[in-house]
């Protein structure tokens, strides 16, 4: 028996060690559900208590617990005490990796290992967000494994690990007082109704089985639902809501309105005050006079559709879900006139939804209370309570409200809507779709008597006026055109002991345009002006709309008093800009304006805008093709082609200045003038070097100039008359000739300016405003691009640029000298002889895209953003070579993009002036100016140029590109540099043609001189030499100068980075040609140094003395001895002396008829500065 017991021992013990010990139990749960285990252990807060992962390496921790908490979690993973005192562990969001041997501990020796294996199962990954409302039914699926078809299902409530219900019998719905639940083994899922939903109700369930394995029961759960209980509210597109959260207002503790969103509930207000009644934009949280939360939300917009959180304190919130509907009935405000003790009589329309809901007509006052004044009661009966009468027309869906014997408490705001409240645990709100502002009015007020039943629908964001007050405090609609002007009067009086103020409506509040508190009768800022007009009344004058102007713009005077209007800025290709007018004194000027097709039947206006900014209305039409005369004046509207005219007779000094075309608008809530054009005339005497052109010639410009009337010449920056630049000496040579015009006469084509005189028509601005508008510009790569930023150049201030970068914007040029021109490598910023800020970058880089800052002092600053484009055609230098009196040709190649616009040659001198020389007009056509000729040709992108009988004067440095009149910043962008080099035919240089070429991409940046880059002396070899050696070489053919260097040209990488020549080191003295009569024709061009300065002068890179050839002159007629000799001398240098006074006059004519050029459409300052040299008057005593 022993034996037999002793083998049984043996083979036990062989099967144990052949099938391994049994560790642990074995858990099967799905990826992507969760799994709550009792591991058959109790929970025992005096012992540390664990769970840790078996690895290799040992058991890793995942929580361990020391303390005497009930429950510990750690990420996933949660141990605590079920209410049985259970070690419990709940694992959710499970997935492969969580596969593994997990032991769960208290102390030291009680311990349970677990093996848990996660599968994956298509039917069972992810969670499921549930809404449900308040009162109502919510329902829900959760599919399982095919092995669990026999399972019984489970519904627990994570908040407090319940089970909720679960299922019993095949095909047998289970109830469980709201809840029920019912498997469809089938389709392999189970749904669960939760009816009368509650706010306990929201959380987290969890769908599952029971299974029991050994010693260790679990629920796996395969489903969890997320479920979201709310309020659910319904508004109405542009109308408003009010929501009673069923909570109570405490100002001791902080209130709060959130939107929920993915990351989380976004504030909408929050507040800690004392305060009963908080705003943000459109939005209101209050205490109603029940002392209840209320929230208030107007002008609704598709966007508010979302779940609201309102909440006091830290605990206590409510979850509401506004859905914003959209019907054709609703939104908009009706505004209404109604006059003391007479009946004022409006409607309501609504969607069809609310057909046979009772309609509430609700009044809105100062303290945001909502009071219903009358509602509807049966179907097709009037309601009457007081003065107060209601009538509900379903067969419209319509219902309309009458106030007899109106009096003027009944001005305010009504709210057309109705009360919602479905059951006890649902959100009661008013939904309104219709606001109606009634404005009450004595019998002898000035607004024209309307009908009270005429009403004016807007969506105007007045938000939260509610004023009884007359016009002066309701929203009125404005409507004017982009490019144009308005001027309107808010029916409030200027008082200047009060703050008066404008400001644009915006999300976060009203966001102030201007603000004053002084005695001043007129402020500006920008493009807004608001001032006291000659009846004081408030008036405001906006020029250059944009679109973006378009907003409720807020006007006041103290704090009550205050009007809201709504400007719309429409767009239409007929308006907008400005036209600049020339008329001529005792002669007849005519322009005419173009207007939008909805203004066709509406009575014309020319207003003129005078320095006192009184509107001054010069002539209107009347009836409809009829001229109109008053005194000097006529008008005429042609309505067929949308345009009338205007003529000016006998013009007179006085009619200079700014005219405004438009219409006067009287509407019920507001009036005002709308501009769609701007004339700017500009009257001349008839000495005037500008030609007799007839003055309709127009220009039509978006150059922001503002408030700029002057009657001076828009281009003419001297501020002088041409007249008195001729000289006496001029006249009498030309005065027998047979015509009497001055030389070289601008075209009549006007100019736009960029001068900031902004408001010169008015007062000057207490300050310019920054422009948070970002202006554009393109360059081309090795090309240069001159900007004009539109700002005045201030010695008196610092000037900077600087580029944005990450870090800030970081400085290229910063001056705070006295200088008008500051450079930096490839960067210069400079005064034009305008005053204007200008700025020029050359040989520009990829990199050199970017958002640069001009600005000068503390406020003022333009933001302009620049892109360098990459284009084969362009970039680089061009030297090009020509010899005195032939002619020169080179040509130009230029980006596609570029293909239609006309095309300029600028010539840059020593003063950085951008000169226009030539441009193109039309296409295929050859424009000549003087010696200057200029071909577009399209098909090859090319354009190029001819200098005939060139002189030494046309040596420099010129660029190729086109003017860029953009709306919001002027530029000159150039695609290729041509530096063209005159010699002398007597050089030693080879006779080569003029159009020979040499590209280089040196950074020369400045260096344009004429002279050979190559040679270092610069002398001029004619200007130097001596009679001996004209007498040496007389008889010989050749008159080569001796040692000429080579006509090679070379790069060069000279750090004389702003000398647009070859300068020399020093200068000569200027007496040079008063002490020798021998010179030949040579002119006087005073150089100046080289370092970082922008000459441009065709003089030799450097001089010899002055004494030089006069000593020369004493050699020769010591050796030769001869009165031969002298009189050699003598006679040449008298022809020299002759040739050159004539030369003189020439060159000065020419160089007045330079100076008065004007291109055609770049802006002041930026025309001219002679490109010739400076000659001087030789003394008398030199003849």
């Amino acid at each position: 028996m022993k034996t037999l017991q002793l083998k049984m021992k043996i083979f036990i013990s062989i099967l144990y060690l052949i099938s391994g010990p049994v560790c642990c139990s074995d858990v099967f749960v799905y990826s992507g559900g969760s799994v709550i285990l009792f591991p058959d252990l109790m929970w025992d807060v005096n012992n540390t208590k664990y769970i840790c992962r078996m690895e290799q390496t040992g058991c890793r921790n995942v929580i361990k617990d020391q303390t005497n908490s009930k429950s510990v979690t750690s990420g996933r993973f949660k141990m605590y005490s079920n209410v049985d005192g259970e070690f419990t562990v709940l694992i959710r969001e499970l997935n492969p990796q969580d596969s593994a041997v997990y032991r769960f501990g208290v102390g030291n020796e009680k311990y349970k290992d677990i093996k848990l294996t996660v599968q994956s199962d298509s039917c069972c990954e992810g969670i499921k967000r549930i809404k449900a409302y308040l009162g109502e039914t919510a329902t829900f699926k959760c599919s399982y494994p095919d092995e669990f078809k026999t399972n019984n299902k489970y519904l627990t409530n994570l908040n407090n690990q319940n089970t909720i219900i679960y299922t019993g019998k095949e095909a047998q719905k289970e109830q469980k007082d709201r809840f029920s639940i019912f498997d469809d083994r089938r389709s392999k899922f189970f749904s669960v109704n939760i009816s009368d939903v509650t706010e306990d109700d929201g959380g987290v369930y969890l769908c599952g089985v029971w299974k029991k394995e050994t010693s260790v029961g679990y629920y796996s759960y395969f489903r969890e639902i997320q479920l979201q209980v709310t309020g659910q509210v319904f508004g109405y597109l542009a109308g408003s809501i009010t929501l009673l959260p069923n909570l109570q207002w405490d100002v001791n503790n902080t209130r709060y309105m959130c939107k929920m969103e993915q990351s989380g509930c976004v504030n909408i207000i929050k507040d800690q005050t004392q305060s009963n009644a908080v705003t943000s934009g459109r939005f209101k949280m209050y205490s109603n006079t029940a002392g209840n939360f209320t929230v208030l939300i107007r002008e609704l917009k598709p966007q508010d559709s979302a779940v609201y959180r309102f909440g006091v304190g830290n605990g206590k919130h409510k979850d509401i879900e506004l859905t914003v509907q959209n019907d054709s009935c609703c939104g908009g405000i009706g505004k209404m006139k109604a006059y003391l003790g007479e009946t004022a009589t409006f409607k309501c329309s609504y969607p069809e939804e609310l057909k046979t809901k009772n309609k509430r007509l609700i009044n809105l006052d100062n303290r945001n209370n909502v009071s219903p004044i009358i509602y509807t009661g049966k179907e097709a009966q009037k309601e009457q309570n007081g003065r107060f009468s209601i009538f509900d027309d379903r067969s419209s869906n319509v219902f309309s409200v009458n106030i007899s014997d109106v009096t003027e408490d009944d001005g305010g705001l009504y709210l057309c809507g109705v009360w919602v409240w479905k059951n006890e645990k649902s959100v009661r709100y008013y939904s309104y779709f219709r606001e109606i502002q009634l404005q009450v009015n004595e019998k002898s007020t000035v607004l024209p008597e309307t009908p009270s039943t005429t009403t004016e629908p807007t969506t105007a964001s007045t938000y939260w006026t509610t004023s009884t007050a007359p016009v002066a405090e309701t929203t009125g609609q404005v409507f004017a055109y982009s490019g144009g002007s308005v001027i309107l009067f808010p029916t409030l009086q200027w008082d200047v002991n009060n703050t008066r103020y404008m400001c644009k409506m915006e999300q976060s509040g009203c966001v102030n345009i201007i603000k004053d508190q002084t005695q001043s009768k007129s402020v500006t800022s920008g493009r807004f002006k608001m001032y006291s007009n000659t009846a004081g009344n408030f008036t405001v004058l906006i020029r250059e709309l944009k679109p973006q102007d378009s907003a409720v713009y807020r006007f006041g005077v103290g704090n009550g008093k205050h009007k809201d209007i709504e400007l719309t800025v429409q767009n239409d290709s007929c308006c907008g800009g400005i036209k600049r007018i020339k008329a001529y004194l005792g002669e007849t000027a005519t322009f005419k304006c173009s207007y939008p097709d909805e203004l066709k039947t509406n009575s014309k206006r020319l207003i003129n805008l005078n320095n006192q900014t009184i509107v001054k209305v010069i002539i209107y039409t009347e009836k409809e093709a009829q001229k109109e005369q008053k005194d000097r004046f006529s008008i005429f509207d042609d309505r067929s082609s949308n345009v009338f005219s205007v003529n000016i007779s006998d013009v007179r000094e006085d009619d200079g200045g700014l005219y405004l075309c438009g219409v006067w608008k009287n509407e019920k809530s507001v009036r005002y003038y709308s501009y769609f054009r701007e004339i700017q005339l500009q009257v001349n005497e008839k000495s005037t070097v500008l030609p007799e052109t007839p003055s309709t010639t127009t220009e039509p410009t978006t150059a922001s100039t503002y408030w700029t009337t002057s009657t001076a010449p828009v281009a003419e920056t001297t501020g002088k008359k041409h007249s008195a630049r001729v000289t006496t000496a001029w006249l009498l040579k030309h005065s027998k000739e047979k015509t009497t015009a001055l030389p070289e006469t601008p075209s009549t084509t006007m100019e736009p300016t960029t001068a900031t005189t902004d408001w010169a028509i008015i007062a000057a601005p207490a300050a310019e405003t920054s422009d948070d508008h970002l202006r554009q510009v393109f360059g081309y790569l090795a090309g240069s691009i001159t900007l004009l930023p539109n700002l005045q150049w201030d010695v008196d201030n610092t000037r900077y640029m600087c580029k944005m970068e990450q870090s800030g914007c970081v400085n290229i040029i910063k001056d705070q000298t006295q200088s008008n021109a500051v450079t930096s490598g490839r960067f210069k910023m400079y005064s034009n002889t305008a005053g204007n800020f200008t700025v020029l970058i050359r040989e520009l880089k990829p990199q050199d895209s970017a958002v640069y800052r001009f600005g000068v002092g503390n406020g003022k600053h333009k933001d302009i953003k620049l892109t360098v484009q990459n284009d084969s055609c362009c970039g680089g230098i061009k030297r090009i070579k020509a010899y005195l009196g032939e002619t020169a040709t080179f040509k130009c190649s230029y980006p596609e993009e570029l293909k239609t616009n006309s095309k300029r040659l600028i010539n840059l001198n020593n003063q950085t002036i951008v000169k226009v020389i030539i441009y193109t007009e039309k296409e295929a056509q050859k424009e000549q100016k003087d010696r200057f000729s200029i071909f577009d040709d399209r098909s090859s992108n090319v354009f190029s140029v001819n200098i005939s009988d060139v002189r030494e004067d046309d040596g420099g440095l010129y660029l190729c590109g086109v003017w860029k009149n953009e709306k919001s910043v002027l530029y000159y962008s150039y695609f290729r540099e041509i530096q063209l080099q005159v010699n002398e035919k007597s050089t030693v240089l080879p006779e080569t043609p003029s159009t020979t070429t040499e590209p280089t991409t040196a950074s020369t940046y400045w260096t344009t001189s004429t002279a050979p880059v190559a040679e270092t002396t610069g002398k001029k070899h004619s200007a130097w030499v001596t009679t001996a050696w004209l007498l040496k070489h007389s008889k010989e053919k050749t008159t080569a100068l001796p040692e000429t260097p080579s006509t090679t040209m070379e790069p060069t990488t000279a750090t004389t980075d702003w000398a647009i020549i070859a300068a020399p080191a020093a200068e000569t003295s200027d007496d040079h040609l008063q002490k020798s009569s021998a010179l030949p024709e040579s002119p006087s061009t005073t150089m100046t140094t080289a370092t970082a300065s922008w000459t441009a002068s065709t003089a030799p890179a450097a001089e010899t003395s002055d004494g030089h050839l006069s000593s020369s002159v004493i050699i020769t007629v010591c050796i030769c001895g001869t009165l031969i000799g002298l009189l050699l001398i003598g006679g040449l240098a008298v022809i020299y002396k002759l040739r050159y006074h004539m030369m003189l006059d020439l060159a000065s004519i020419g160089q007045k008829a330079e100076k008065n050029y004007k291109g055609d459409g770049d802006p002041r300052g930026n025309q001219y500065i002679s490109m010739g040299p400076v000659y001087r008057s030789l003394d008398s005593n030199t003849n």
